[in-house]
Order: structure tokens, then sequence, then C-alpha cells
């Protein structure tokens, strides 16, 4: 540490005037963040505030929207943001899974049964069109809606109106539909698997969620909230990242995007003693794996061997230590570092760290 504060000291005064002109956009930066925090959802890459400012912009309005997006994304969040912004906040949100419903029981889950209308029906049941009268009908993997249903889909949503399975009195229906799905909806039309009017009476305005690769400077502020959440719902306390985690997670490439994240940061806390930083100890054997062979294959860049990408290097590892160490506080954090505040923001700014 005493090493780093010296070659930050100096460092820092052959950028000055570069950085001086940067604290503007550190603010508002970090403005944005909060923002991100605020709404439940973390966004401090570009890609994930564009789509923040879409949410509230769609939110206004009650047309049907469209998530789309890898496995673990986010998708079902940012629709339940959707709702929680629009003026349906105080009426039901269902969300439905489209996947998990047998083909045989889609029908009766959507538009609901009476009694004795099949074997097993003990009871009559509202269907999940009834359930969100009034508020939110959550389809999610909506391209997994078998071919049969699409066409009574389509004419109760069109029509607003339905009978239960073994009835002949009609319901009204009136809910606002956002849909969300990982699959090319596009390509299904042209196989034929989707509906072309099904899809335009669905879907108004398309939301696309990039995964977690593209956005890496969501990875360190993901892992340092789900780090805080799930050591309260585990009750247990550990003392942040070492660099070396860091680096490894934000290296990664997520296949399983944020929900792989989360289930890393939950093994970490699960296995790492009380009081001490998670080290790669903890990781999986996946990010373990991956770390060695990554490794590797930095020693053999010509690059990794010059002064100034060690002292970079050093750098930002000692700057995120000392960020984590202080929970995000940085007047702290340029104590510990032997910097000024004002320093410690235009490294955080050079550097794109995450703060």
């Amino acid at each position: 540490m005493e090493i780093a504060s010296y070659l930050s000291l100096a460092l820092e005064n052959l950028l000055l005037h570069q950085e001086i002109l940067e604290v503007s956009d550190i603010l508002s930066s970090e403005l944005d963040l909060i923002r991100g925090h605020n709404a439940g959802f973390i966004a401090k890459s570009p890609s994930m505030r564009d789509i923040l400012q879409k949410v509230h912009v769609v939110s206004a309005t009650p047309v049907n929207v469209l998530i789309c997006g890898e496995s673990g994304t986010g998708k079902e969040l940012i629709a339940r943001m959707i709702h929680q912004e629009s003026a349906l906040r105080d009426k039901p949100f269902v969300a439905v899974n489209c996947s998990s419903i047998p083909d045989n029981l889609m029908e009766s889950e959507f538009f609901g049964y009476e009694k004795g209308a099949f074997t097993g029906a003990i009871t009559s049941k509202k269907g999940r069109f009834e359930e969100a009268d009034g508020g939110t009908l959550f389809l999610d993997e909506i391209g997994d809606m078998p071919l049969h249903m699409q066409p009574k889909f389509l004419r109760a949503i069109q029509e607003g109106e339905g009978s239960r399975l073994g009835s002949n009195k009609t319901f009204r229906y009136d809910f606002r539909i956002i849909s969300a799905t990982n699959k090319d909806l596009h390509k299904q039309m042209a196989d034929g698997l989707f509906r072309e009017d099904l899809f335009y009476r669905l879907f108004s305005v398309e939301i696309r969620i990039p995964p977690l690769r593209e956005r890496c400077e969501d990875i360190v502020p993901l892992a340092l909230s789900f780090m805080e959440r799930v050591s309260k719902r585990f009750m247990r306390k550990v003392s942040g990242f070492s660099p070396e985690v860091l680096n490894s997670l934000e290296g990664y490439p997520w296949p399983g995007n944020v929900r792989q994240l989360l289930h890393e940061i939950e093994r970490m806390v699960a296995l790492t003693p009380e009081e001490e930083p998670v080290s790669l100890k903890g990781c999986s054997q996946t990010l373990t794996d991956w770390k060695k062979t990554h490794s590797a294959g930095e020693v053999d860049k010509p690059s990794a061997l010059l002064l100034p990408d060690k002292i970079r290097k050093l750098e930002i590892a000692c700057i995120k230590e000392a960020l984590v160490k202080t929970k995000g506080n940085k007047f702290q954090a340029s104590k510990m570092l032997g910097i000024t505040r004002q320093g410690l923001d235009n490294k955080i700014k050079r550097y794109r760290i995450n703060s």
C-alpha cells in the first residue's frame, strides 16, 4: 500500500489538467449509479442507463412491452420496474412462466375453470387473465407458448373477454401485457412457431437487455450489492473482496449473466470465514479455472512486462481494495491511499473504476 501511495503522488500531477476537466463527468456518472440503485437495478454502464431511461418513458403509458435478453439478465426485474413506475403500481402484477406450464394445462391456467369442469376440478379457480384484471400480466418466456394456444390467447386479448372452462359466463379483462423472451421471435415466426398477428398484437415497444459480458462496468457494483444482501440473508459478515477476486469477476464472461453472478456471490459468502475478505479459495471451480487460464495467457503478452502497465494495474488494485474496505467511502479511501479526495476521483474516472 505504501508503494502505491508514492506512485500515486508521483503520477498525479502529470494528468492534472485533463482530470480537472473530467470532474463534472464523474459527478454525472455517480448520480446515474445512485439512480440505478434506488430503482433496484444496477446501472453504471451506458447501455443500462439507457434502458432505465426507456423504462421511465414507457411506464407513463399503458403500451405493451417486449423485453428481450439472455437467460439471467434480469428481464422480470425490468418488467416489475415498469409496473411499479406506472399508474398501475397499486394493482396486481401477475407473472406467468409460459415454459413451465404443461401444454394440456395452458388453457385452464389462463382462463380458469369451474368446479367439475374436468376430473380433479374439485373447486372453481380464477385464471391468470382474471387475476391480472386492472393490473399487469407478465408473460415470461413467451416464445415457449404452444402454437395451439396462441389463437385462443390472441382472441382473448383482442376481445378483452373470455370464459372459464366448464362455464358459459363471460369475464371481462383489462390489463397491460409485458412479455419477455430469450428467443428470436422473428425467426420463430419465419419457422411457423409463433403467430405473426399475435406478435404485433402483444408487442409495441421492445427493450433489449445486453448480457453481463457486454456491460462490465456493472459487474463490481452488482457484486458489492449482492454481497451486502446475501450477507444479511445468511447472517454472515465478510470484509469485501480481494483484488484478485475483483479482477476475476470483471474479466469472466458470465454465460449465466446476473443470475450466475448472484449464485457465485452466495457461494463466496457461505465459504468465506467471518470478518475475512473473499479470496479465490471461496470461488467456484469454474471461476478459478478461468482465472488460471487467463493468468497464463497474460504472462505471454509483452505489454504485461512494461512498467506503465504494471503501475496501472497496481493502482487499480489498490484503489479497488481501498474502496471495498471503506464500503465506497471515497474520503476514507483517499486517506488510506495517501492521496487527496480529488486525486482519487480523478483516478477512478481515468481508470474507469466502479466506485
